[in-house]
């Protein structure tokens, strides 16, 4: 079995990026585990732990999903929590830019995906990028800061949908490319 999911990768800069502005917030909260930088991507889809031999026919319908879609460009900013403030278990950074082509496509990759076999998500399609989690309590007041700050990462060409494994172990998720499926590039339309 291979636990698998579709993402979106991103780019060094942001990555980059994403580093510094945890740097930053760390200190000020001590209890909360920080996602590591390399580790952060925008999620499609989860599918789960699937058995080895459907990870060809994944790629495959990724595939044939992102041929139906031309690149956009993303700009990741500002700053939210899930569920609510009073109760906060994770801190994103929020998905601005295209936003009718990422929803666009994640609407079709739903699609495909269930025509393949598997469930579809029942909650709201909510972009984010998850910069850490949170056990416990947390303070409010970090949680207000966290939540008034101006985080912008910077836009990102959005070319590709790759399909994850995510291999857990007590030092965290390793995530491996299994599969880069490109989208079909502006000037070819």
């Amino acid at each position: 079995m291979i636990r698998t999911f579709l993402a979106i990768e991103l780019p060094g800069k942001i990555t980059e990026n994403l580093g510094r502005e945890q740097t930053g917030w760390k200190p000020l909260a001590p209890k909360i585990k920080w996602v590591r930088p390399d580790g952060i991507h925008l999620t499609l889809k989860f599918l789960g732990e699937i058995p080895r031999q459907r990870v060809r026919q994944v790629i495959t319908a990724a595939r044939a999903c992102c041929s139906r879609h031309h690149t956009f460009v993303l700009n990741f900013k500002g700053t939210g929590v899930f569920p609510t403030p009073r109760r906060p278990r994770v801190l994103w950074i929020g998905v601005a830019g295209d936003l009718y082509a990422i929803r666009n496509l994640h609407a079709d990759m739903e699609s495909v995906m269930e025509e393949a076999g598997f469930a579809r998500e029942t909650r709201e399609f909510r972009p984010h990028l998850t910069l850490a989690r949170i056990k416990g309590t947390s303070s409010r007041d970090f949680i207000r800061e966290f939540l008034r700050a101006g985080i912008s990462l910077g836009p990102v060409e959005v070319t590709a949908v790759t399909v994850f494994q995510s291999r857990l172990s007590p030092a965290g998720a390793e995530y491996i490319p299994l599969a880069r499926c490109p989208l079909v590039p502006m000037s070819d339309h």
